[in-house]
């Protein structure tokens, strides 16, 4: 377990946040603060014993207990089960991981793709903001409201936020990698149209693969070191827009191999475009179309990028 203090604890912090999305925010801030040390843990389970202290609390690939009292925040990042059963002063957030309270948490409880579960005995001063319907036992006491993740309203058990906030968050992708398409499709046809055509998939997948999976391991290892986290946080707060540049590509790749040239740039891009946003709505199907096609498009532009830069023979080279 390693315990660090300070700036550096705080950008982990941030990391985590970034990394579940950017809907954390409420949760920034952190609760009253003692001279207890922070901790940082990767790949690995931590544990604040009954009658133990901490400062903020940051996990990565690894989950929470906490039966003391924590001074700041926790965040934790491909959690496993993260319990609270003392006192959190700050707020709870977890990315990928579920989140159970049985004590006390005065700030929010934020779950992206996890539920949060409020059981018998739980006090939550803050909201709890979850993107499942969170459970909450009559026992609990929530003091703020349960919200959709997404902003969309109140999450009641029975009620359609969660749904309306799935059609909401659809509604602005299929909106933004719309413009963004168009958008390229106008001002650089040309360089757009040559990063599409020629390019050999099995390059592009691989290429696409290192980048998806690289980027935030690179970043992850800049938060490591102080001179590196400025580094990290670019590269964290990059991902979202490179992601959805390569959605375009893939969806202008995936039209022109239903419209041949040489039909029209903008019917190829449109229907390459449609046929995703219509997977999109599948629940299983939507996200492996979605992780395929940021793959190959970050795979497709480095390899376009390789291409670029590759040095041509001189005529006279060519001809001896």
């Amino acid at each position: 377990m390693g315990i660090i203090g300070g700036p550096a604890a705080a950008s982990a912090l941030l990391a985590a946040m970034v990394l579940a999305g950017g809907w954390a925010q409420p949760a920034l801030g952190v609760g009253p603060r003692g001279t207890a040390d922070d901790i940082i843990v990767v790949n690995g389970r931590t544990e604040v014993a009954r009658n133990e202290s901490a400062g903020n609390i940051f996990v990565l690939n690894g989950g929470v207990l906490i039966d003391g009292r924590v001074e700041g925040s926790v965040a934790v990042v491909n959690g496993g089960a993260d319990v609270v059963l003392g006192e959190v002063a700050g707020s709870v957030v977890s990315a990928n991981g579920s989140v159970r309270v049985s004590g006390t948490v005065l700030g929010d409880v934020v779950v992206f793709r996890g539920k949060a579960v409020l059981e018998d005995g739980a006090r939550v001063a803050g909201d709890v903001r979850s993107s499942w319907e969170p459970m909450i036992s009559e026992g609990a006491v929530l003091e703020g409201r349960a919200r959709s993740l997404y902003g969309v309203g109140d999450v009641v058990p029975g009620s359609l936020p969660l749904a309306a906030a799935r059609a909401g968050l659809w509604l602005a992708v299929s909106v933004s990698t719309l413009v963004l398409g168009l958008l390229l499709l106008g001002i650089a046809p040309g360089p757009a149209a040559a990063v599409v055509e020629g390019i050999s998939f099995s390059s592009a997948i691989g290429l696409g693969l290192l980048a998806f999976l690289g980027m935030p391991l690179l970043a992850l290892i800049a938060f490591a070191t102080v001179v590196g986290i400025p580094l990290g946080a670019g590269l964290l707060l990059a991902l979202a827009p490179l992601y959805m540049l390569g959605y375009v590509v893939s969806a202008w790749s995936l039209g022109r191999a239903v419209v041949r040239p040489p039909k029209s740039r903008w019917a190829a891009f449109l229907t390459g475009w449609a046929i995703l946003r219509v997977l999109a709505l599948l629940p299983v199907a939507g996200a492996v179309a979605w992780l395929i096609a940021v793959i190959l498009g970050l795979g497709t532009l480095l390899t376009s990028a390789r291409r670029d830069r590759a040095p041509t023979l001189e005529p006279a080279a060519r001809a001896s």
